[in-house]
């Protein structure tokens, strides 16, 4: 997500290797699930876990949680698999995705690094977006790779980049011209079946558009490309002593459908490099997830107060409080009890505040009488 973190992923590729991931344990074989869900679903279960990890893609197969993404741990896209049906972990490290590196741009070791990644399951078969960049530019892919077991790292497939920007095939065309292909969100609509890639960070914005039944390229192979513009924010570039934030600070952002909506959640604010800011920097400016909703698929997606996402609104649902720090990175994934989880990562105030020691914390949704989704109870600070 925020484009600073990606400079920080460059420069730790070798950091698994060197220092191992804190409550990880090592790759093993297959654990055994747990059998019938318990309170573990409910409204008095905890919502924090010792995995470290950073724009977190989350999803659950034969028993067992699986989640995608890492600060610094590469060259590939690490992931893990909870001990049972428990998001609480503990957790153990399956492996990486594409453990050398995208074939989107073999040639350039800071470019081919694949991260901030998303899952999804069609028909038997595992899809991982995945996104590559040079930090601070909209030379940016997002790709996809495959597998059909995700207990075996050595079986992804890497298909290449889906989208370019900055350069690449078609990145002189409308709305790559414009966009910055990092973050994907795929969600299969469950009205349509229709795969749709969402992406974007900073610049103009997020955007929507539909994939191929393969979910390997675009529906539209050549432009124009169909296309939603659905999340704008006008916000200009702050610099105030040593703490920058960039115009248009939105980004990572999440598809989810509850009928009768679809939601749209996204962050916004100043992701990384906060520890030195962290007394300094006004709340507003930090990172923060927001919230709107749409009864179509394309939008538009507007917030509590009725303001279109393209016009600046956007209802805070989770910003800093208590020993949560700087959420981002939100997704929303179905419980086996058919509950929906919603998750992300968060930095604790209280510990690390470097980007690398982000954590996964969850909540499960609670949908009001309006149809708003709010935060189950505890959160990761613990309160009751």
């Amino acid at each position: 997500m925020a484009f600073l973190f990606r400079f920080f992923q460059v420069l730790a590729l070798f950091s698994l290797a060197l220092f191992g991931v804190p409550g990880v344990s090592a790759p093993q074989g297959s654990s055994s699930s747990s059998g019938a869900l318990d309170e573990r679903f409910s409204l008095k279960a905890r919502s924090a876990s010792n995995l470290l990890v950073h724009d977190p893609a989350a999803i659950y197969s034969n028993g067992h949680f699986y989640v995608f993404g890492g600060a610094d741990v590469g060259p590939g896209v690490p992931y893990y698999r909870s001990h049972d049906d428990s998001m609480n972990g503990p957790w153990t490290m399956v492996g990486q995705v594409l453990p050398n590196g995208s074939k989107t741009h073999e040639a350039d070791e800071q470019f081919k690094k694949p991260w901030a990644p998303d899952i999804v399951e069609k028909n038997g078969t595992y899809y991982l977006f995945y996104a590559t960049t040079v930090p601070s530019t909209r030379k940016s892919t997002i790709g996809v790779a495959a597998s059909v077991n995700l207990d075996a790292p050595d079986t992804w497939i890497d298909h290449g980049a889906v989208i370019y920007t900055g350069e690449g095939p078609n990145s002189d065309q409308y709305p790559f011209t414009v966009s910055n292909a990092i973050d994907p969100s795929v969600l299969i609509d469950p009205k349509s079946g229709t795969p749709i890639l969402q992406y974007g960070s900073y610049w103009n914005g997020i955007f929507q558009l539909p994939l191929s039944s393969d979910l390997r390229s675009l529906k539209d192979p050549t432009p124009p490309f169909s296309n939603s513009h659905i999340v704008y924010n006008s916000a200009p570039a702050i610099k105030n002593g040593t703490f920058h934030l960039g115009a248009h600070p939105i980004e990572g952002s999440a598809l989810a459908y509850h009928a009768p909506y679809y939601y749209v959640y996204y962050a916004h604010g100043a992701c990384c490099g906060l520890a030195k800011v962290v007394n300094t920097i006004l709340p507003a400016d930090v990172y923060q997830i927001r919230i709107g909703r749409s009864e179509t698929l394309t939008g538009p997606f507007v917030d509590k107060n009725g303001t279109d996402l393209l016009q600046g609104g956007g209802t805070t649902f989770l910003a800093s409080h208590g020993n949560v720090f700087a959420p981002g990175g939100p997704s929303v994934l179905t419980a086996p009890d058919g509950s929906d989880i919603f998750y992300y990562h968060y930095l604790d105030r209280t510990g690390n505040l470097q980007d690398k020691h982000a954590l996964l914390g969850w909540n499960t949704l609670v949908y009001g009488d309006d149809g708003w989704p709010s935060l189950s109870k505890p959160d990761p600070e613990g309160s009751e």
